[in-house]
């Protein structure tokens, strides 16, 4: 079984494509997969910023909630 894109289409070609073809094309191959893996990862990592944005949001929200009830506790209680 082929391991590689290169012994793949040397296998599929039966030898139809020279050596330098093949490695041609291997390389081609290999950085349009690192360009898609590249692209993925960035993705993700946009994606992942995105929701951490929101949870500390979200946290900062209900902490400066709690802040404010607990002040009001303290206002409330120095007015009587």
């Amino acid at each position: 079984m082929a391991t590689s894109i290169k012994d793949t289409l040397k296998e599929s070609t039966k030898d139809l494509l020279s050596e330098d073809t093949l490695d041609q094309i291997e390389a081609v191959f290999n950085e349009a997969v690192e360009a898609k893996a590249q692209l993925q990862v960035g993705a993700a990592l946009v994606k992942q910023d995105d929701d951490h944005a929101k949870k500390v949001q979200q946290l900062l929200e209900a902490i400066d909630d709690d802040h404010a009830k607990k002040l009001d506790k303290i206002v409330e209680a120095i007015n009587y």
